[in-house]
């Protein structure tokens, strides 16, 4: 019924409910006094409280309505009922007592079990969720169904969620839990979820430490936390079936790869590697699929395995690249000399002691493997095989990209070059025992021909170069494409075989063990092919070189040391074969992208350059023949040398028959017979001659003749000296020839040679120069030391002497320098040489200049014109000719004794100059030719010429040079002063202004009174020379002192005009004139002339005393002719003492005889006697006169003389000429004296004697100059 269901339901939640949960705690309170839990052990259904516990299906479906299983359980869920489960280490604190009770709102669940790697999963789970401090109990799903229906929660729940939470707070303690961890997040882990890894401590290392993915590693160390800074990690994935693509073979190659780098990666870089082992096929996908996103770089390709290798093993790159002994720094720190006692293996080859020598001195054949951070022998072969295995087998394969990567990678197993000629030293044996041909060697292994990795292999490979590298250790060589390495020979003949074994001694770390196991005939096909190695030949070996000296330039140091201790045999075979290996590099080209590694051209030719394997001309003219064995104990003669060392000629040895110098021992020959063709061609390349020539060891012929021979000229023979210059000649240019101070020999003077440039020798030869020193024959004079230039020794050769010519041997044509020279030689023999003699010479050098002058320069013409050579006397040039213009007051008759240069003569030939200057310059010698270089004749010189003609006599000219006179002298020197200033300016068309400044110029002064104007007297030919001062311009025919212009001068009356030409006053006509030309008069004329010339016989009854004589004149006559001696001759009283009777005196002491004499004659016959009024006393006569005239009345007298006085005058007289006027009232000569000043009122002679003239003249003046016509 209704009420007993209600009954029974109080019954079970007040009574049986109560009593249940108090079983259960009691039963829970039991188990903790029990022994402890078993450590990490699952409890099953069947154990614990939860037996206790009941469930909804345990209950019949009525019991189940009437009891409330959700208030019981709500009431237990913070009752501390379930056991915990633990796992801590045997050695923690409880492991055997009693553990506490859980609560199941106070614990988490754990993870349920599992088996093989899930069980270990979930352990790793259990054990990191324990140390980080969560509470794990287990409770049955059906209990925990109840707890859930009555609204109980767990503290947690260990869900992925919740263990990546708590990872990012805590990490794992070891790397077993990492990785487990790790498991088991990837196993539950989406691509979309994978982001959550990121950051989180799980990835286990294989250096045992854990890393944060994406982030930073720890290790946890006995409480001790290691930081790794790299944020990326490596790893290893294997291609497991369920995600490797391709075919079988495919998937093989990539799981193989994988297996070789994950042993690569453990064993040289474990503190960057994830530890995959602890995944499975399905986690290892997982992982892969977000290895980007949490910082892992799957290493499937070379260039990965390369960055993790560079990154993690620093040891493992060769960063710096070769040093001093073909290694870098690294490498160096770590080796020590090996010793070698393979002095057996190379005497097998005739290489001597070459290999034992350099034992010690040579450096080691690569970096040892333990300093390569490859461990021991064994462990580096294996990660060596690994590598190069992995490289074949990976993505990509052998592939130019593995260049790239591995650039630098020390993983490249080094050939110790002795025990690879052990080898093939067996191996010939070998051959030799079983008689098998003439093959030397086994043939080259190839690629179908490569054995399994540890198989078999030529016997000479394994028990040579494998024992070597035992007895050694392991050594490693860097591999760069920029840094080839050498593939030593397999088989070649007898001379490559020595070769390699002088390269041993070179380069000992620079070639490739192609037997060891890692390195199969495919690799070394590769390498081959992208040249990264290369097979051993002369060429190669020569780049080597080059590009570890190019490296480290102090190598060249270490090269010559090594290469000094092969035997002499050795050296000469090296410099064979690397002359004709470098002349193939050039003829084959240079690519840019090979020479580069080791300096292109330059390169090559410093390391050929600086090999000692090079003899000197002497050294191979003692080279022993081939065949004889040569050490470098027993080697005699020359030693080798660098060609630094030596200087490189380019031409051909000197042959000398004296010992005077040594031209073999220091130098090197290109073209010497003796030096092999392939050192001749390779000593013309352009790189090797500019390598030498920077150090001043690369000469052409010239040069050294220039420097090493020349020097010594004085002290060879003659022969030789020829000899040299016919060599040396032929090669120099004009300038390179005139540099040295002198090498051609030259005879002095007193005996001895000297040694001379081409430019300081005369030519012997040339006709000038044998002219001026009397050559004749081979004899030459031998000139002074101190002379500019000297003759050549008779010994020339006649090619010496073209050379020499072309090389600047003075010869006399278009040469200044021998001009010059030429004309002080001739100079100094004026005084030894005849005069006729010295005029021919003098001929012909000024031939030789005048053809010469054209090609001369400004300055050489300057010099020739300034030397004084020229002879003009008349023994020189026979003088000039009788009778002729030149003959009259010659300039030459200034010159005795003296020398003229070509700059002071005039053209003798000249149509117009000699002309206008003979008397005033010197003219050219008879017999010169016109030259361009005379000086011509100038306004100086016309004006002094124009003064000595004015001091000629009057019968200095002979009669018959007076038309030529006027012709060539007189007309050409107008002509030629109305073109010179200020003339030319003033005579222009627009001139008139410049004419007062003309008349008053310079020249007009100097010429208005020299007489150089020819002026004819009469139809007879009768001339003289006239001043243009004394020519009117109005007169028509001549009236001393005045003088009518020559017909010939008419067309210069403009210039004479500025000379002072003028319109003189016409005298008046003589009363004898007036008379008429007729019997009577003339019978006149003549008888009073007779009476007064005899005066003192007939009758005369006067006598006139004068300054200087007396004249005795008849008083009727004056008295009839004079007003004056009327009045002084009448008689009677009152009148003068001389009017009376008997004889009279009168007394005229101021008055000349001269002057008194023409008054006096005036008056008996009626005409004027001018010849007093002319010379030099010819004005101070004629103002006499006119003075007596005033005195004595004499009219005409008196007009005749004032205005042969103004005639007469000057400007600088006009004032003393006016105060004389206005004294005897001379009218005429008063207006004629004015109106010249006025014409001339300009003129500074007129401004000076204007303050000397009385108020009347000054105004009459001034009114006359107003009155003048403008011009």
């Amino acid at each position: 019924s209704a009420r007993g269901v209600e009954w029974n339901r109080s019954l079970l939640r007040k009574l049986v409910g109560p009593m249940i949960r108090a079983c259960i705690e009691e039963q829970a309170l039991s188990t903790v006094g029990r022994s402890s839990v078993p450590r990490a052990t699952w409890i099953s259904d069947a154990q614990g409280i939860c037996a206790l516990l009941p469930t909804g299906n345990q209950l019949p479906p009525s019991l189940r309505e009437l009891f409330d299983l959700g208030s019981l359980y709500q009431g237990l869920r913070d009752v501390r009922l379930f056991r915990p489960l633990i796992a801590y280490p045997p050695s923690a604190p409880n492991a055997n007592g009693t553990t506490a009770l859980l609560s199941y709102t106070g614990s988490v669940q754990p993870l349920s079990a599992g088996s093989g790697t899930k069980a270990a999963q979930n352990e790793a789970v259990h054990s990191f969720a324990h140390e980080a401090g969560l509470p794990l109990s287990y409770v049955d799903s059906s209990a925990a169904s109840e707890f859930a229906a009555a609204g109980a929660t767990r503290h947690a729940e260990l869900s992925r969620a919740f263990l990546i939470e708590n990872l990012k707070r805590r990490h794992p303690s070891n790397v077993k839990m990492a990785g487990l961890l790790l498991g088991y997040l990837l196993a539950n882990t989406s691509s979309d979820t994978c982001k959550d890894l990121a950051g989180l401590p799980l990835a286990p290392l294989c250096d045992g430490s854990v890393a944060v993915l994406g982030g930073t590693a720890t290790s946890a160390s006995e409480g001790v936390v290691a930081v790794h800074n790299p944020r990326q990690w490596w790893c290893a994935l294997p291609a497991g079936s369920a995600d490797a693509n391709g075919g079988g073979g495919a998937k093989e190659g990539r799981r193989a790869a994988a297996e070789q780098a994950d042993l690569i990666l453990r064993k040289l870089c474990p503190h960057m590697t994830l530890d995959v082992s602890w995944l499975d096929a399905t986690e290892v996908v997982a992982l892969r699929g977000c290895a980007s996103t949490v910082g892992l770089v799957d290493v499937d390709c070379c260039e990965r395995l390369a960055k993790a290798l560079r990154e993690a093993c620093p040891t493992l790159v060769d960063r710096e690249g070769a040093g001093a002994s073909g290694m870098s720094m690294l490498q160096q720190a770590g080796l020590r000399t090996v010793a070698r006692g393979v002095a057996g293996a190379a005497s097998a080859f005739g290489l001597g002691s070459t290999l034992s020598a350099g034992g010690g001195a040579g450096g080691a054949e690569g970096v040892s493997a333990s300093v390569a951070g490859l461990g021991s022998a064994e462990e580096a072969d294996a990660l060596l095989r690994a590598i190069w295995s992995f490289a074949e087998t990976a993505q990509g394969g052998l592939a130019p990209d593995f260049v790239t990567s591995f650039q630098g990678f020390l993983i490249v197993p080094s050939c110790r070059i002795e025990g690879w000629l052990q080898g093939m030293a067996q191996q010939q044996d070998m051959v030799q025992q079983q008689d098998s041909g003439n093959s030397m060697f086994p043939p080259p292994l190839e690629e179908a021909e490569a054995p399994d990795e540890g198989g078999e292999d030529a016997p000479f490979l394994q028990e040579g170069s494998r024992s070597g590298a035992a007895a050694g250790g392991l050594r490693l060589l860097a591999l760069r494409k920029d840094d080839p390495l050498m593939l030593p020979p397999r088989s070649g003949d007898q001379m490559l075989v020595q070769l390699l074994g002088i390269a041993g001694r070179l380069l000992p770390g620079r070639f490739i063990d192609q037997s060891h196991p890692a390195i199969s005939a495919s690799a070394i096909n590769f390498l081959t092919r992208h040249d990264v190695v290369q097979p051993f030949t002369p060429q190669t070996l020569l780049c080597s070189l080059a590009r570890a000296l190019e490296r480290q330039p102090s190598l060249a140091t270490t090269f010559a040391t090594r290469c000094a201790g092969l035997a002499a045999q050795q050296k000469d075979m090296m410099r064979e074969k690397m002359s004709q290996a470098i002349c193939d590099i050039f003829a084959a080209g240079l690519s840019e992208a090979s020479s580069a590694s080791y300096g292109g051209g330059e390169g090559l030719a410093r390391v050929f350059c600086g090999l000692p394997i090079f003899l000197s001309e002497a050294g191979l003219a003692h080279e022993r023949p081939e065949g004889e064995m040569q050490t470098a104990d027993t080697n005699s003669g020359p030693g080798h040398k660098t060609l630094h060392e030596l200087i490189t000629v380019d031409g051909e040895p000197l042959s000398l028959s004296g010992d005077t110098i040594d031209l073999a021992d220091a130098f090197l020959f290109r073209q010497s017979r003796r030096v092999a063709p392939e050192l001749a061609a390779a000593l013309d390349i352009a790189d090797i001659r500019e390598c030498l020539s920077a150090q001043g060891c690369y000469l052409t012929q010239s040069v050294w003749l220039l420097r090493h021979v020349v020097p010594h000229m004085a002290d060879l023979s003659s022969n030789d000296q020829v000899a040299v210059l016919e060599r040396l000649l032929p090669l120099l240019s004009l300038e390179e020839a005139n540099m040295h101070h002198g090498f051609v020999p030259v005879e002095v003077a007193g005996g001895g040679v000297c040694m001379k440039p081409p430019v300081g020798i005369l030519d012997a030869q040339d006709f000038t120069v044998q002219e001026i020193f009397g050559i004749s024959g081979d004899t030459v004079p031998a000139l002074p030391r101190s002379s500019r230039l000297h003759f050549p020794v008779r010994t020339l050769t006649p090619n010496v002497r073209t050379q020499l010519r072309r090389l600047g041997m003075h010869g006399s044509m278009n040469n200044p320098t021998c001009l010059i020279f030429l004309t002080h030689e001739l100079k100094s023999r004026n005084s030894t040489v005849p005069g006729e003699r010295y005029g021919d010479l003098q001929r012909v050098l000024m031939q030789r200049i005048l053809e010469s002058w054209p090609n001369l320069r400004d300055d050489a013409k300057r010099a020739l014109l300034s030397e004084a050579f020229v002879d003009i006397s008349p023994g020189a040039d026979g003088g000039e000719v009788q009778d002729s213009l030149f003959s009259l007051k010659p300039f030459r008759d200034r010159c005795v004794g003296r020398l003229l240069s070509l700059g002071e003569l005039v053209s003798r030939t000249h149509d117009t100059d000699p002309y206008l200057c003979w008397t005033s310059v010197p003219l050219s010698p008879r017999g010169f030719p016109e030259f361009a270089g005379f000086r011509r004749t100038t306004v100086e010189d016309v004006i002094a010429h124009a003064k000595a003609l004015g001091e000629l006599p009057d019968n200095g000219v002979p009669w018959h040079l007076w038309p030529e006179l006027k012709e060539k002298v007189v007309e050409p020197l107008c002509t030629f002063l109305a073109g010179q200033e200020p003339f030319r300016s003033a005579l222009g068309e627009n001139g008139e202004a410049q004419l007062e400044q003309a008349s008053k110029s310079r020249i007009s002064t100097q010429l208005r009174k020299t007489k150089f104007l020819a002026v004819p007297m009469d139809e007879a030919g009768t001339h003289t020379l006239v001043a243009p001062w004394r020519i009117s311009l109005v007169l028509k025919s001549h009236r001393p002192p005045m003088f009518a212009l020559p017909e010939y001068l008419q067309e210069h009356i403009p210039l004479l005009r500025l000379l002072g030409v003028r319109d003189a006053l016409e005298l008046p006509q003589s009363e004898s004139a007036n008379q008429g030309d007729n019997d009577a008069a003339r019978a006149m004329e003549q008888s009073m002339e007779w009476l007064f010339t005899s005066g003192a016989e007939t009758f005369a009854d006067v006598t006139v005393r004068c300054d200087g004589g007396s004249l005795h004149v008849h008083r009727n006559i004056l008295m009839a002719r004079s007003e004056y001696f009327r009045a002084m001759f009448q008689g009677g009283e009152g009148g003068f003492r001389e009017g009376q009777e008997g004889s009279a005196e009168v007394t005229m002491f101021e008055a000349p005889l001269d002057v008194a004499r023409v008054l006096f004659r005036y008056l008996y016959s009626g005409r004027v006697d001018e010849s007093p009024l002319e010379g030099p006393q010819g004005t101070s006569n004629s103002i006499e006169l006119m003075c007596l005239a005033h005195q004595y009345m004499v009219p005409y007298l008196f007009e005749f003389a004032q205005s042969w006085v103004a005639n007469q005058q000057d400007l600088e007289d006009c004032a003393d000429t006016l105060a004389l006027a206005a004294q005897h009232e001379a009218s005429t000569l008063e207006g004629a004296t004015l109106s010249l000043m006025a014409a001339n009122w300009d003129a500074p002679e007129v401004e000076q004697q204007l303050p000397r003239l009385s108020e009347q003249h000054r105004q009459a003046l001034q009114e006359l100059v107003r009155s003048r016509p403008a011009r």
